[in-house]
C-alpha cells in the first residue's frame, strides 16, 4: 500500500508527491493541497522521493508555526524548495548513473560496491561519531539556507536541526536511489518537474475519476472534511476527523472506493492493534509498515483505537448517505480487546474533602490564579461542564427574582453550549455566595474586564477550560487521587450521584446539569417559579457535609 502522500492517477504516468495543508496554516498559504509531479515511474524510487519531500513540507509547516518570519512563505515559495529539493536530488543520482560504464558487468558492479561502501562508512560515522558527524554537517545546513534565499538560523534552534535531519536522510536515499538505477531498474530515470495547485476555496478538492467512474478514497476524504466544516464542528474534533482519514489513507491506499470490501476493514483493525503509541511524535520518519514491526514498543490504547475507528465508521456511514459507496466495510469489525472496567467516575467524600483543602487555595488563589478556585466550585456546586463555567461573561452573574443565577448559554461567537438543551440558567448555591463569590465578581468588573475568568484564553485548537483541565490533572496527581476515571468531569457525576442517592426528582437534575428537553410543565412546580424550585429542590442539596469550603 502506499502512503497517502504518494499519488499514481493511471498506469504509464509518473507517480504524484501530494501535500495536504494542516488546517492550522490554510488561511497562511490560501490552499488546502498542492500536488508535484516525481517525473518517474518506479515505485521504489518514487516511494523514497516522496518520503524526502513528506519530511521537508513538515519541516517547513513546523517552521512556519514557530518563527515568525516564516508566516511570509507562501504556497508557491513551499514548492520552489521542493522543486530544487527534487531537482538537486534526482541529478545527483543522474550524475553518478551516467558516469557509470553500464556497458561493462565490471565498472557497474565496482560502482555497486563503491556506492556500498560510502552508504556504510557514512552510517557507520552516525552510529559512532554522531555528534561530530551532526557538526560536520552544519555548514552545509547553512549553506542551503543561502541557496534558498533565507538567513541563517542558530544552530541550536529547531529549524537548524530539522533541516539537519533532512539533509541526513537525503544522503541515505541518495545511496539507495544510486543502488536502484545500478541493479537495472532504469525506466523512467529523468523527466520533467511538474507542479500541480488543487484550491480550495469554497468547493472541495476535485480528483480525477477512476476509469470506472468511481471517485478515490482520498477525495472522498477531503469532501467528508468539507462537510465537517461546513456544520462547524470545532477545531479539535476537525482535526481528529483528518487524522483518522490521514491514517486511513496511510493503511489502505488510495484506491477507488468501489474497490473497498471487508478486507480493507480487517486489514484497518489489525494495523491499528500494532501501532505504537505518540507515533508522530516518536517515529516520525517511520512509515505505517515499519510501525506495526516494531517489537516491544508501547501499543495505543483502546480508547484511542476506538476514537480513531469512530471517526472513519462516521466517514462511511456519510459516504452512504450522500451516495458514494453502497455498504460500510468497516462497521462491526473493531472488538474490544480488554475487559470493560467497570470505573467509579465519581468523588468520594473522602477525596473532596483533599480537593477542597487548604491545598486549593495554596494552588490557586495564593498563585494569583484564583480561577482554579472558583470554576472547581462552582462545578461542585452546579454539575456545570468545564467549559461551561470557565467561558463565562461578568454578566452571565445576575440576579433574577431575587435569585442570583448563572447563564450558561451560547450568546456569543466564542462560547460554545454541548447540545441545546444546555443552555440554560441556573441557580447559584449558597455556600458559593457564602466563600464570596459574588465579591470576587465585583473584583473583576472593577477591572473593567469582560470575562469572568480573565486569566484564561482560548485559541483555535483550544478551549477556556483546557489551561483548568491541564491544572486539575496535575493537582489530583499531587493528592494522590489521579486514576483512569478521575478528572474534572467527575465533578459532574459526583453532583448527579449526589442528587440521585437523596432522591431528588430526576427532571430537576437534568435541568440542572443540562439534559433536559425542556418538556417540563408547569405542574411539576406546583405554580412555584422555575428558579426558586431548582434552587430550593435540587441545588440547595447538594451539601456534602466537607470542611474545606467553610466560609471564612
Amino acid at each position: 500500500m502506499n502512503p497517502s502522500y504518494l499519488v499514481h492517477r493511471k498506469s504509464g504516468s509518473s507517480y504524484l508527491f501530494r501535500s495536504v495543508i494542516p488546517l492550522d496554516l490554510r488561511s497562511i498559504l490560501e490552499t488546502k493541497q498542492f500536488q508535484l509531479s516525481l517525473g518517474c515511474g518506479i515505485l521504489r524510487q518514487s516511494r523514497r522521493l516522496s518520503f524526502h519531500l513528506n519530511q521537508v513540507t513538515q519541516s517547513l509547516y513546523n517552521s512556519i508555526r514557530e518563527n515568525p518570519e516564516m508566516k511570509k512563505l507562501t504556497i508557491s515559495d513551499i514548492k520552489d524548495i521542493l522543486r530544487i529539493e527534487l531537482e538537486k536530488s534526482k541529478r545527483h543520482v543522474q550524475h553518478y548513473y551516467l558516469g557509470t560504464n553500464r556497458f561493462s558487468e565490471t565498472d557497474r558492479l565496482k560502482s555497486l560496491l563503491s556506492n556500498q561502501e560510502q552508504e556504510d562508512q557514512f552510517r557507520q560515522q552516525l552510529k559512532q561519531n554522531y555528534r561530530q558527524t551532526l557538526k560536520e554537517l552544519n555548514p552545509k545546513v547553512n549553506q542551503v539556507l543561502e541557496q534558498q534565499g533565507y538567513d541563517p538560523v542558530p544552530i541550536d534552534s529547531l529549524e537548524f536541526k530539522q533541516l539537519r535531519e533532512e539533509l541526513i536522510q537525503l544522503k541515505l536515499e541518495q545511496f539507495e536511489q544510486k543502488r536502484v538505477l545500478l541493479s537495472g531498474e532504469t525506466d523512467n530515470v529523468g523527466g520533467s518537474v511538474e507542479l500541480e495547485t488543487r484550491e480550495s476555496v469554497s468547493i472541495p478538492v476535485k480528483q480525477e475519476p477512476t476509469e470506472d467512474g468511481s471517485i478515490l478514497l482520498s477525495d472522498l476524504c477531503d469532501r467528508f472534511i468539507k462537510s465537517r466544516e461546513e456544520r462547524g464542528i470545532t477545531p479539535r474534533t476537525l482535526i481528529d476527523c483528518q487524522n483518522s482519514t490521514n491514517l486511513l489513507l496511510q493503511i489502505v491506499g488510495d484506491i477507488p472506493v468501489d474497490s473497498l470490501s471487508h478486507s480493507d476493514g480487517r486489514e484497518l483493525v489489525r494495523t491499528l492493534k500494532k501501532l505504537p503509541k505518540n507515533r508522530n511524535s516518536r517515529y516520525p520518519n517511520k512509515t505505517i509498515n515499519e510501525l506495526v514491526e516494531m517489537e516491544n514498543v508501547e501499543l495505543i490504547s483502546d480508547k484511542t483505537m476506538g476514537k480513531l475507528f469512530s471517526k472513519i465508521i462516521t466517514l462511511f456511514n456519510w459516504s452512504i448517505n450522500q451516495g458514494y459507496v453502497k455498504e460500510n466495510f468497516f462497521q462491526g469489525k473493531l472488538d474490544s480487546t480488554r475487559q470493560k472496567q467497570t470505573l467509579e467516575k465519581y468523588f468520594t467524600p473522602s477525596e473532596l474533602e483533599r480537593i477542597c483543602a487548604e491545598s486549593l487555595k495554596q494552588d490557586s488563589v495564593d498563585k494569583n490564579r484564583p480561577e482554579r478556585y472558583w470554576v472547581t466550585l462552582i462545578a461542585l456546586y452546579s454539575g456545570s461542564r468545564l467549559n461551561e463555567i470557565c467561558q463565562m461573561n461578568l454578566s452571565d452573574i445576575e440576579e433574577q427574582d431575587g435569585i442570583w443565577v448563572m447563564n450558561l448559554i451560547n450568546d456569543s461567537a466564542d462560547k460554545n453550549i454541548k447540545t441545546q438543551s444546555g443552555n440554560r440558567v441556573v441557580p447559584l448555591h449558597p455556600k458559593l455566595i457564602d466563600l464570596g463569590f459574588l465579591n470576587y465578581v465585583t473584583e473583576v468588573k472593577n477591572k473593567n474586564e469582560t470575562k469572568l475568568f480573565p486569566n484564561l484564553k482560548r485559541s483555535e485548537l483550544s478551549s477556556y477550560g483546557t489551561p483548568i483541565s491541564q491544572w486539575f490533572g496535575r493537582y489530583l496527581k499531587n493528592l494522590g487521587i489521579k486514576k483512569k476515571g478521575k478528572n474534572f468531569h467527575s465533578f459532574r457525576h459526583t453532583v448527579v450521584n449526589h442528587l440521585t442517592s437523596k432522591q431528588v426528582y430526576q427532571p430537576f437534575i437534568k435541568e440542572l446539569v443540562g439534559h433536559s428537553h425542556g418538556t417540563m410543565t408547569m405542574d411539576v412546580y406546583g405554580g412555584r417559579k422555575p428558579l426558586e424550585v431548582l434552587l430550593n429542590e435540587c441545588v440547595v442539596k447538594l451539601d456534602y457535609g466537607i470542611e474545606g469550603d467553610q466560609s471564612e
